[in-house]
């Protein structure tokens, strides 16, 4: 019912200001294994349990309003979040681990880059996202 409910909410809605691009993280995944629109989007992310038995979960809802100026120009405004389409979702880590060799061989590209060649490294306030070069496809952007 909830999933139904976001899609249809999402087919009346006006497209994303940015493109939307397939990425190898945890609201892709959500996305893909509980069919939600390319408009709901992940904002709490949670891991549980032990590393043999590790689960993930997170919380998204559809947004469709960016800022148009200003330091955080296309960034989501979060609070403008329809609130009847808040919901947490749960997966295994493992399940997720499979999907990532799967989109990996779809795409071609690093799951830990992108297809970028720079990772994630770190954020603060004063300088946003931090990045270097991919640990996992030396800065190439392809599957290893």
């Amino acid at each position: 019912m909830e999933t139904q409910q976001l899609t249809m909410l999402a087919e009346d809605a006006p497209p994303p200001v940015l493109p939307f691009e397939r990425k190898a993280d945890y609201e892709q995944y959500a996305r893909e294994t509980y069919g939600f629109s390319k408009d709901w989007h992940v904002f709490r992310w949670e891991a549980k349990g032990a590393d043999d038995n590790k689960f993930i979960v997170v919380t998204g809802a559809v947004v469709y309003e960016r800022f148009k100026r200003g330091k955080h120009v296309g960034n989501l405004v979060w609070k403008s979040r329809l609130r009847e389409t808040e919901v947490p979702v749960s997966f295994r880590d493992d399940a997720f681990r499979a999907w990532i060799l799967k989109w990996e061989a779809e795409t071609g590209k690093c799951s830990k880059c992108n297809g970028s060649g720079q990772e994630f490294s770190g954020w603060s306030k004063q300088d946003g996202v931090k990045t270097r070069d991919c640990t996992r496809c030396k800065t190439t952007g392809a599957a290893p």
